[in-house]
């Protein structure tokens, strides 16, 4: 007869498995910076096999202790899951990743136990260290490595001039780019340091001492890489093969750097009052309650992944493109070329350019009309409509996203307003005449000095958002209720000279009837997707 000690291992188990399939896809994203060569989370894999050994070190306590659940524990799992669920939903992707090891660590507390759960903290911890949050260090350091290689070359007599991160010398030009920043040297001092700390010492004042001394270490191991390689750049007239490949050089910069930390450990260690670690060792009792927990843990992981995808928006592409074409030809709009400042989007999945030429003053008559007698009937050469020579014309964009994956989205590090060439020389929050938020900006390109005018707004689900830095809380707060979805449309004008503010009523007007055109356009497309399903 199956135990129920058993029935419960079992559980567990199928709870650890299903997390490692669950949340399997935003662990592999990890893949890609973890096995490329010279970048500054290299060290990965080697690291992440450092914290299974450290794990497994323990083996001998945790075989000792009891299996017993840890209620508590679910909470900061649910937490966690939904943390990570509106990283995923934002295509947040190192916010993903952030949650991985919490996660883990809050099942093995749940399912394992506190007192097994304490042994495995510090090996779930660990793997913080090459997750690619630190990147958020790397201008700092790249500045500092500048700052202080060329005072150190000044100092040897080498003449030194600096713009931003490029350092010229006599021979030639060097440039300290991100992955010359050594944030790898120094997330691998810490690495030691944290692990020295955790085998040798019990002291937080020394394990501080420790840590700090492995930061110390890598932010200077790297100066004396960047000064050396500088160096020997003007001593060989940059023939050196070290000039190109430096890799090697600067691997034994660090092994000869980490002499002194492990001494330094070593010092810290010496003298150290023997602290013997004793763990209380209860007495478990089984109960059928306890099946609880894994099925908890089960529904909790089950319900991050499967939320967003439950009620996912199942626009065709191409219905909605056709369909928003078909209502904006009711605005009088006609196709045309993009607009010369921008918007630069990629991957949308309505991607549309238009114009409206905005009505002509009645003393603006082409000389055509005006040499017309009164009460004499236009002939097909003199058909009474407007000059559209010189007329100003009204621009309309329209990049829009039905659904996002990660790299395919609105918002993007590589998804920008407008071209480079162009500068914003003022903005402005505004309100249409309907109350729809939108943001008036006016743009400059640094070539022509044309300016432009140009109202633009997203539309996020449900929502009206004019503030670029809301755009994506507001797309998690929408996707959780199902409403997916992102659009920017703008609305330009190129001014004759200078931009003013007698130029914004045709885009404020435009607007209004652009956005809820543009909104029934995709309702239409949806209901007609539901309509062909069977």
């Amino acid at each position: 007869m199956i135990s129920l000690k058993n029935i419960y291992l079992l559980a567990s188990g199928l709870a650890l498995f299903l997390c490692g399939y669950l949340f399997y896809p935003s662990a592999a994203t990890l893949d890609n910076r973890w096995s490329t060569n010279q970048e500054s989370y290299s060290h990965g894999y080697y690291l992440l096999i450092a914290a299974v050994l450290l794990a497994l070190r323990q083996w001998r306590t945790i075989k000792l202790l009891p299996i017993s659940p840890y209620p508590l524990a679910s909470l900061p799992l649910a937490l966690c899951s939904l943390a990570w669920l509106i990283a995923h939903i934002g295509n947040i992707q190192v916010g993903e990743q952030l949650m991985l090891p919490a996660i883990a660590l809050s099942l093995v507390f749940l399912l394992a136990g506190k007192a097994i759960g304490k042994l495995l903290v510090f090996p779930f911890l660990l793997i913080y260290t090459v997750i690619p949050v630190w990147d958020v260090l790397n201008p700092a350091l790249q500045y500092l490595t500048t700052i202080v290689s060329s005072s150190l070359l000044n100092l040897f007599g080498v003449p030194v001039f600096i713009e931003g991160n490029y350092i010229s010398i006599p021979a030639g030009n060097f440039v300290v780019a991100s992955g010359c920043s050594g944030l790898n040297y120094l997330l691998m001092c810490v690495f030691i340091s944290l692990v020295y700390n955790h085998l040798y010492l019990h002291s937080l004042k020394r394990q501080l001492c420790m840590l700090a001394a492995g930061v110390l270490t890598g932010v200077i191991c790297n100066w004396v890489r960047v000064t050396a390689i500088i160096a020997i750049g003007q001593i060989t007239e940059m023939q050196s093969p070290i000039i190109r490949d430096h890799e090697s050089l600067g691997l034994i910069i660090f092994g000869i750097f980490t002499l002194p930390l492990m001494f330094f450990g070593r010092y810290l260690e010496t003298g150290q009052a023997d602290e013997t670690v004793h763990n209380k060792v209860g007495v478990s009792h089984s109960h059928i309650n306890w099946l609880t927990w894994p099925a908890m843990a089960i529904a909790i992981m089950l319900f991050a992944n499967l939320w967003h995808n439950s009620n996912a928006n199942n626009i065709n592409p191409q219905t909605a493109a056709v369909i928003v074409k078909k209502e904006l030809a009711t605005l009088k709009l006609i196709p045309s070329s993009p607009p010369s400042w921008g918007p630069v989007i990629q991957g949308a999945d309505i991607h549309l350019n238009y114009q409206q030429l905005a009505q002509q003053p009645l003393g603006q008559l082409s000389d055509q009309q005006l040499s017309q007698q009164p009460g004499q009937p236009p002939s097909k050469q003199q058909s009474p409509q407007l000059s559209t020579e010189k007329q100003p014309a009204l621009r309309v964009t329209i990049r829009g996203f039905l659904f996002e994956v990660q790299g395919k989205e609105l918002i993007h590090e590589n998804n920008k307003l407008h071209s480079s060439s162009w500068v914003k020389t003022n903005s402005s929050a505004r309100l249409t005449a309907l109350n729809k938020p939108v943001q008036l900006i006016t743009l400059k390109d640094q070539r022509s000095n044309q300016q432009a005018l140009v109202l633009y707004t997203y539309l996020i689900g449900d929502r009206i958002i004019n503030n670029t830095r809301w755009v994506k809380p507001s797309q998690i707060h929408q996707s959780l209720l199902h409403h997916d979805g992102a659009t920017l449309v703008t609305v330009s004008l190129l001014c004759n000279g200078e931009c003013s503010e007698s130029n914004d009523q045709p885009l404020l007007t435009l607007a209004d009837r652009l956005i809820d055109t543009y909104r029934l356009s995709l309702n239409k497309a949806l209901n007609a997707n539901l309509n062909s399903q069977p």
